[in-house]
């Protein structure tokens, strides 16, 4: 039997910093009161919403006590303004490598965590990370998924060509004129004299 304190922690939207975070209607609003947690810690974040910092977890849990948080379900958005950053190479994407990288999620020296999603959705706004694990052992995240409400690249959808003309789809959150801009400037430009751009 597991010696550490079993405790639940309550965020919500509509909590209060200064509450004990202890009950649900004594929930914290912000992430940065679960900034560090002991073993044996629950954490429930009671809904979804808008975001303007990161969540920031550094947790000593324990094989027999384990640090769990947990996401109801729906859209959790994250903003990039004020979120952590971190200098951090990546392979694939690191077109700046000594730029700070903004974070959504950031587990940072943890041990023994679960994070359950539940059906929850992370919506990146702005260039960011979606989850960085930095230093952890046995950190388990299951049921997020992950989104950008922009994508970091234009994507097109091609659905018709013919002599001279194309016809494309957009993604909803690209605007008509950058997508234009972006065919004037492209091998493409040349070979087209009409282009019809919707969105998928």
């Amino acid at each position: 039997m597991s010696s550490y304190c079993q405790r639940v922690l309550y965020q919500s939207n509509t909590g209060n910093d200064q509450h004990t975070g202890t009950t649900k209607t004594q929930a914290w609003k912000t992430f940065k009161r679960l900034k560090t947690l002991d073993a044996g810690t629950t954490v429930e974040i009671l809904e979804a919403g808008a975001f303007d910092q990161s969540m920031l977890i550094r947790a000593s849990g324990t094989e027999q006590s384990p640090v769990k948080i947990r996401f109801a379900p729906g859209n959790y958005h994250f903003y990039s303004d004020h979120v952590e950053k971190r200098q951090l190479h990546i392979t694939n994407t690191n077109d700046r490598p000594y730029e700070q990288k903004s974070i959504a999620l950031f587990f940072d020296s943890c041990r023994y965590v679960q994070v359950e999603g539940t059906g929850a959705k992370v919506i990146l706004h702005g260039k960011m990370i979606e989850t960085f694990v930095n230093h952890c052992d046995h950190i388990n995240i299951s049921g997020l998924s992950f989104d950008y409400n922009r994508p970091t690249v234009s994507e097109w959808q091609i659905t018709g060509v013919g002599e001279g003309y194309a016809d494309a789809l957009i993604h909803p959150t690209q605007s008509i004129a950058s997508a234009t801009a972006l065919l004037h400037g492209s091998e493409m430009a040349g070979n087209i004299s009409r282009m019809v751009i919707g969105r998928y």
